[in-house]
């Protein structure tokens, strides 16, 4: 009870809260813990009071900035949808300022409606040094409050290859799952072209399941591989096509 107090006074007084990470940080890191409030079905608009800010800043391990980096917010609960984004500037940096993104999230204890956002950050070869690929923040909405967000980066890999058919060997569109070993926090999507190929950039170092991203058919497994940093991984990939009475359900 005593560090949910801290927290909320931290707020109240405009402090800077760093949530993740290291770079640029002006207080000790603190976890973000969303659960503590309670959402509600039907919250009010925010008021034309409210002052929020989210900022903070992208930083390899030695500390310097890595421009660029596309910082994504996206609303709602249980599904998820972009509402804003952002890049980093030459000093690593980014801020949505006034922060009235996302949903609402009432804060039991003061009664406050703070704002719940799930962020994604997109870079070409860089990804967060924790191995997460989202977060879930709660970004506090009373008067002069600067919630933080830092993350440090380190240098991600790619996978690329071709997807086809298991008997004609023809080439297969379709839709792809990417998630690192063991199942936690990273996962990534990708999509075949009419040729069967796929590209996907900026994995976190590890091994890696894919497979199809199809819950009628239970996402089936259709291989493994190998991500290293600075490197590109190539896979050639068969899949069998879907029995007839899968097909039929689905089109029902």
């Amino acid at each position: 009870m005593k560090e949910r107090l801290g927290l909320a006074a931290a707020f109240a007084a405009g402090a800077c809260l760093t949530l993740s990470g290291a770079g640029c940080r002006s207080a000790p890191s603190h976890p973000g813990s969303p659960g503590e409030s309670a959402p509600d079905a039907d919250p009010p608009s925010a008021s034309v009071g409210t002052a929020a800010v989210l900022t903070g800043c992208m930083n390899d391990e030695s500390g310097r900035p890595v421009p660029d980096v596309r910082i994504v917010l996206f609303a709602g609960f249980a599904t998820r949808w972009r509402v804003a984004e952002t890049r980093t500037d030459a000093r690593g940096r980014y801020e949505f300022n006034p922060m009235n993104y996302g949903s609402l999230i009432r804060d039991e204890s003061s009664g406050r409606w703070d704002y719940f956002v799930g962020i994604q950050i997109e870079h070409a070869t860089w990804v967060s040094a924790d191995g997460r690929s989202w977060w879930d923040l709660t970004v506090s909405s009373a008067p002069g409050a600067v919630t933080r967000f830092d993350l440090t980066l380190i240098p991600g890999g790619a996978v690329e290859g071709v997807v086809r058919d298991a008997d004609a060997g023809a080439p297969r569109s379709v839709d792809l799952r990417l998630y690192l070993q063991p199942p936690g926090d990273f996962l990534r999507y990708a999509t075949t072209d009419e040729r069967g190929a796929f590209r996907q950039s900026a994995l976190f170092p590890g091994r890696y399941v894919a497979d199809l991203n199809e819950p009628g058919l239970e996402y089936p497994v259709i291989g493994e591989f190998d991500v290293r940093a600075g490197q590109t991984t190539r896979v050639d990939w068969a899949v069998a096509s879907p029995p007839a009475d899968a097909d039929s359900a689905e089109a029902d």
